[in-house]
């Protein structure tokens, strides 16, 4: 039974792009930009591979297990109705070999979310930022295969007025 609910909490997941979501593939190392009118995302992407060992081969929890991802974010830029949006560097630093980004606006006003997907099969996730206007709320990220059961939650909260 256990099976069937992530299964089902999987397909959900993927079902979950809203009509007005704009997304992006990501398939080379490099700078990309995404925009949907209120919000815009510059994400960066760089190797992740080394010629030597990988010295942090064993801290990748997403999208890589025990060896340097091939790809990995190496910045990401929000911007809300034009004004920069602080991301810090561990809402992405841990996020190996995406695939896709996209944004999908919420159901309140001035909610949205920021989606990456990454990793294949045993390495796969799907991680969404999730904002209110200026300001990053939480970061969540689920197993691909087994959503239910691997995943981690990171709450922010920022002194500003808002």
């Amino acid at each position: 039974m256990g099976m069937i609910r992530e299964i089902a909490f999987a397909l959900l997941l993927l079902l979950s792009l809203s009509v007005d979501a704009a997304a992006i593939s990501l398939n080379r190392a490099g700078v990309t930009t995404l925009s949907d009118g209120l919000v815009k995302v510059t994400l960066g992407l760089e190797s992740g591979r080394t010629t030597g060992p990988c010295p942090s081969a064993g801290s990748w929890r997403w999208g890589s297990e025990q060896v340097c991802p091939e790809q990995r974010i190496s910045s990401l830029e929000v911007r809300y109705q034009r004004q920069a949006v602080f991301i810090p560097y561990s809402a992405f630093a841990d996020l190996g070999n995406p695939s896709s980004v996209a944004i999908e606006r919420g159901s309140s006003g001035g909610t949205y979310s920021i989606k990456i997907v990454g990793g294949e099969a045993a390495t796969s996730y799907v991680s969404v930022l999730k904002f209110k206007g200026g300001l990053l709320l939480e970061k969540v990220v689920r197993h691909g295969e087994f959503p239910a059961s691997a995943w981690e939650k990171t709450l922010y909260n920022f002194n500003v007025m808002q």
